[in-house]
């Protein structure tokens, strides 16, 4: 639908699916006659649903540079698909309401006009940087990226490309959506800058989400899956320093995410120039420090804590619920719950060696922890007398034969076979081996049965 008329301009030529000017050297959009000329684009009748999908397909804009106008159509189209019409069938009213104001805009795109360089001779070998802006809401997601180039006193912005995405059928919380929106901005970057063959100096991604940028400065194993892949995607191609506070009224992005205004396709617009302040020296551009928000913590993975335990009754006693259980929770209380557990397992297997120990007597030669040596730290754990300490300074704790019992786990959320997790860190303290004790001991190699707690 938007191409350029063959027949208006010789000095127009078809190249790689773009209408070029050679003449001024610019990239420009016509529609076609046929299209002007029919009913549907008058507004004269309601399209169907196939009409409306069939006349957005035909828009060709590989880079994104009119994506800003393009996104809302692909944002009804998804309304019309939620309202239940049927291909040939005519769209609703109120679809058809939003239909008639998006046509409306259609012949200003003939007024587009985009330079088809954006790196001049005399600007080469000057400080060039990329900037890529990003934003969410609730009909979907956006990333565009520009061109900053910088020579003496002198800065210049070219518009490079960018993509959008409508927001998923199912329901999706606004941070999450920010958050594909970086992930989006992350993959764009990475192909226009493998793509260009300039070197980009500095890369600046900016986002008017304090929660992704809270996230990006996070670990993020901490975080449920959701939001951790992405974290872990988007840090993959970028830096934590490379992201950017920035307000929404001057987020770019956010023209093609909410259509509050109407849309400009004048050649001197902030969607084909950027925004003002990156016309500006660095220190004048946006500020912001990051703040913990209440939307980073409800995408924290639930903690294991324990059911018994000192800590766990003091909870109880003072009615505390679970979010502010979680929010208490203290390494000193971990660490106590996980004793706990270490020494209810214990307890479930070596009873007979337990209660020797507690009374201070030594285990009888039929117990099959006779040749290990063990005994009862201050929080009645079952642990071995080593010569040769752990790089904590603590013995290792014995673990019991059976495969069954459950130990702490951080950052699991849920207790795990023993016999199955292994750890994902230092800080994630489980047991290496799982052995029978009695076919160790007659092996007289103790410490393949015990945990490196």
């Amino acid at each position: 639908m938007v191409q350029l008329d063959e027949n208006a301009d010789k000095c127009t030529e078809k190249v790689l699916g773009m209408w070029w000017d050679t003449k001024e050297d610019m990239i420009r959009y016509r529609v076609s006659p046929r299209y002007k000329q029919g009913e549907v684009l008058q507004g004269k009748r309601r399209p169907t649903k196939r009409e409306f999908l069939s006349m957005m397909m035909s828009i060709y804009d590989p880079l994104g540079l009119i994506s800003f106008f393009v996104m809302y159509a692909k944002t009804m189209f998804q309304e019309i698909w939620r309202s239940g019409c049927q291909w040939d069938d005519p769209i609703l009213e109120a679809e058809w309401i939003k239909w008639k104001r998006w046509i409306h805009h259609i012949p200003n795109i003939e007024e587009l006009c985009i330079p088809r360089c954006y790196m001049p001779k005399q600007l080469s070998g000057h400080q060039v940087e990329m900037h890529t802006f990003v934003d969410a809401s609730k009909s979907g997601f956006a990333a565009v990226c520009y061109l900053r180039i910088k020579f003496g006193p002198a800065i210049h912005c070219y518009l490079l490309g960018s993509k959008t995405k409508v927001a998923p059928l199912r329901l999706v919380s606004i941070p999450r959506l920010e958050l594909m929106g970086a992930t989006l901005g992350a993959r764009l970057a990475y192909e226009v800058e493998t793509s260009l063959t300039m070197h980009i100096c500095k890369r600046i991604f900016w986002t008017d989400s304090r929660t992704v940028l809270s996230w990006l400065r996070s670990d993020q194993r901490k975080y449920k899956q959701f939001v951790a892949f992405r974290v872990s995607e988007i840090l993959d191609t970028t830096k934590q320093e490379d992201w950017r506070w920035v307000p929404t009224s001057q987020n770019v992005a956010d023209e093609a995410t909410k259509w509050t205004r109407t849309p400009d396709f004048r050649s001197g617009s902030r969607w084909l120039n950027g925004p003002k302040f990156l016309w500006q020296e660095s220190e004048s551009w946006p500020t912001e420090s990051v703040q913990k928000t209440d939307e980073t913590d409800a995408e924290l993975k639930v903690q294991f804590i324990g059911s018994k335990g000192a800590n766990v009754r003091r909870w109880k006693a003072k009615g505390l619920t679970v979010k502010q259980v979680e929010d208490s929770t203290t390494q000193e209380d971990l660490l106590m719950a996980e004793s706990t557990l270490w020494s209810d397992a214990q307890a479930e297997h070596y009873q007979d060696e337990l209660a020797l120990l507690r009374m201070g007597r030594h285990l009888t030669r039929k117990s099959s922890l006779y040749k290990l040596g063990p005994y009862l730290d201050g929080n009645g754990v079952l642990r071995l007398q080593e010569r040769t300490k752990m790089e904590s300074g603590k013995d290792r704790v014995v673990q019991p034969s059976s495969g069954t019992t459950a130990y702490p786990a951080y950052h699991c959320g849920a207790t795990r076979k023993a016999s199955a997790c292994q750890p994902r860190d230092p800080d994630q303290r489980a047991p290496t081996e799982f052995l029978d004790p009695q076919v160790e001991a007659n092996r007289c190699t103790p410490t393949s049965i015990l945990s490196n707690m």
